[in-house]
């Protein structure tokens, strides 16, 4: 069995619907996408949609999606869940909303670049794992 060639997988993406992409695969519910006009976005990991110009909800949304990974991280390390895929996704997530309040300066003070937080984010589920084991 050899490597196909031949089909185009973006000109395919481009014209199928969303359904007929995912049909088969293990992907599960709707993703963290924007509305058609940009001004609404529902994010998956929380299942949940807001207006990207109230930066104040995004500000806490950011908040719970950093307490979420931690949570998540922590999880995934201790063996309670065998999959990354939830880890992923808020991680994802986490990244989108940091993206649309630093696109409208909001960001909270001293946050610098969003690589930091998840790095933190990691060592805080490594630490917490280490208290759960005690």
């Amino acid at each position: 069995m050899g490597v196909v060639v031949g089909f185009d997988w973006d000109r395919y993406k481009s014209i199928a619907s969303y359904d007929e992409v995912t049909e088969g695969t293990s992907t599960f519910g709707i993703p963290t996408m924007y509305s058609p006009e940009g001004d609404i976005i529902f994010i998956s990991s929380v299942d949940t949609a807001y207006e990207v110009s109230d930066t104040d909800t995004l500000t806490v949304l950011l908040k719970t999606l950093y307490d979420r990974l931690v949570d998540k991280l922590h999880s995934t390390l201790n063996c309670n869940e065998w999959s990354f895929k939830d880890v992923h996704r808020t991680e994802i997530d986490y990244l989108i909303v940091w993206g649309e309040l630093s696109k409208r300066n909001a960001l909270p003070d001293k946050y610098e670049y969003p690589e930091y937080y998840l790095n933190k984010a990691l060592e805080q589920a490594k630490a917490k794992n280490k208290n759960s084991t005690k």
